[in-house]
C-alpha cells in the first residue's frame, strides 16, 4: 500500500451572536479513511449535516461521528476522495468489501 496522503486542510467557521463570523477551527482534517484491503483509496469525511438549511448557529464537529456511506436523509456529506492508479493484484477485495458493507446501511440514506 503506497502512503498515506496528506490530510486536505480543513477551516471551521461559526457565527456569533452579533451574527459576525469567525473561526472555530483550522487544522488539517483528522476524519480520513483509506478503503482498505490495500487500495491506495483515502477518503476526507469534511463535514455531514442532518437537514437542510443548515443550522449555522450548532458548534459542534459535523464530522464528528460514526461512518456512514449513506447520507443522512435530509442532509448530505461534503468529502475529498483522493486515489492513485491502482494495481487490482494487490488489493484484497474482501477485505475492502467488509470495511464498505461496514459503512452502508439499509435504503439509500440514514434513518
Amino acid at each position: 500500500m503506497s502512503p498515506q496522503p496528506k490530510p486536505p486542510r480543513r477551516v471551521i467557521v461559526g457565527n456569533r451572536e452579533d451574527g459576525r463570523s469567525y473561526v472555530v477551527s483550522d487544522t488539517e482534517n483528522p476524519y480520513q479513511y483509506n478503503r482498505g484491503g490495500g487500495s491506495t483509496i483515502y477518503f476526507n469525511e469534511i463535514w455531514t449535516f442532518d437537514n437542510c438549511p443548515v443550522d449555522i448557529s450548532n458548534h459542534s464537529d459535523g464530522a464528528d461521528r460514526p461512518l456512514s456511506h449513506s447520507p443522512p436523509l435530509n442532509g448530505a456529506h461534503f468529502r475529498v476522495i483522493e486515489s492513485k492508479k491502482e494495481d487490482n493484484k494487490k488489493i484484497d477485495q474482501e477485505k475492502a468489501d467488509e470495511f464498505f458493507a461496514s459503512m452502508n446501511r439499509t435504503g439509500l440514506s440514514e434513518k
